[in-house]
């Protein structure tokens, strides 16, 4: 909490008003000197049920994040509000301990987890059919305890381009974990691995509960759907950011951002141009995501894709996407590859619930190599 603002008194359920909101997010964003705010839907009217606010900057910042108002406790007098980073929630001061605004609760009493991000398109969500991974691994794995693994997941309408927000939930793959019903994507394999670290005593990198923040949408490109400012995806995406981490906090969990996961690029790789054009948009694309989270050197592994040669409609420049995503890790320490040709498929480039898997738990050992 290293910036603070000063607001008079409130009592349970007043709002922020939008100069007072306008002074908290100063606090949130440290840079917001071409900040203002727009009352979502309601003018200049904070007592309706409406508890979100849209914070838009200036186009020379790229910085459009959604925040919420929330309601502030019986008896709080004139004094400190700040921003619980850890939380993503706005919280107040008494006695030297932070209490969340909008309903008391200590913040030294919220769980720590730590987040991982999935996004990209088809991959990412998730082809991989959830009722076939016993049979097609020979293992026992669709019965697993999951207790305590949450996800978050969202993604965009594909006809109207509107931002589909998902909510917070215990991990159930096949019904929470894609798009598709019954189907999962590489955070299955991933977390369960990471679980079992944590469950077995190993690895100390993974001590805490996991938590995955997913978005992820099929047949979207990087050069214009996930396009920073003007993308659909990316639009989406910079919504859907600060509300999960906000709905999370509202459920008493702090979080640690400890990496991401990116399965794309198929999308990109059937123009030369656009191939050609995609290292310097993921460039750019990472740095936007770490900014985001303020979190410079934020771990990623990059998903290389794959597409049978033989196919009719093979994208013929998909290798120049592969080298691009190779040359970005070659000189980045806190990036890795894995390329997912070996893994099994269910069709020319998709993953069947056995390679899914598999990667998910490949990626979980690349992690501490590189946080």
């Amino acid at each position: 909490m290293t910036q603070q603002t000063t607001v008079p008194t409130k009592v349970l359920s007043d709002y922020l008003t939008a100069a007072e909101f306008n002074d908290l997010n100063d606090v949130i964003n440290h840079n917001s000197d071409f900040a203002t705010v727009e009352i979502t839907s309601l003018g200049d009217d904070l007592t309706s049920l409406s508890s979100r606010l849209t914070v838009v900057a200036d186009t020379n910042t790229s910085n459009i994040q959604s925040y919420h108002t929330v309601d502030l406790p019986t008896g709080l007098t004139n004094g400190t509000i700040a921003f619980d980073s850890s939380a993503e929630v706005p919280v107040y001061s008494n006695s030297d301990l932070w209490y969340r605004s909008s309903d008391s609760a200590s913040i030294d009493t919220f769980t720590e987890v730590d987040m991982f991000i999935v996004m990209g398109q088809s991959n990412a969500d998730g082809k991989g059919v959830f009722a076939d991974l016993d049979t097609q691994t020979g293992r026992s794995l669709e019965g697993l305890d999951r207790t305590g693994t949450q996800i978050h997941l969202s993604t965009i309408d594909h006809g109207t381009k509107e931002y589909v927000e998902g909510a917070w939930g215990q991990i159930n793959p096949g019904t929470n974990t894609a798009a598709a019903s019954g189907r999962f994507g590489p955070e299955v394999g991933f977390t369960d691995t990471v679980k079992t670290i944590i469950d077995g005593g190993g690895d100390a990198t993974y001590d805490k509960p996991v938590a995955i923040l997913k978005f992820a949408k099929g047949a979207t490109n990087l050069v214009t759907d996930w396009d920073s400012p003007d993308g659909d995806c990316y639009k989406a995406m910079i919504q859907d950011i600060p509300n999960a981490k906000f709905d999370l906090g509202q459920l008493n969990y702090k979080f640690n951002i400890r990496g991401m996961i990116w399965f794309q690029g198929e999308s990109d790789s059937s123009n030369q141009v656009v191939a050609d054009a995609y290292e310097a948009n993921l460039i750019t694309f990472i740095a936007d995501v770490r900014a985001r989270f303020s979190k410079p050197n934020l771990p990623i592994v990059i998903c290389q894709p794959w597409w049978d040669s033989n196919d009719a409609g093979y994208p013929v420049y998909i290798e120049t996407v592969r080298t691009a995503q190779q040359n970005i890790a070659d000189v980045d320490s806190n990036i890795n590859t894995i390329d997912t040709t070996s893994y099994d498929h269910r069709d020319v480039t998709h993953l069947n619930a056995k390679g899914m898997y598999e990667l998910g738990e490949d990626i979980a050992t690349l992690f501490p190599n590189i946080l």
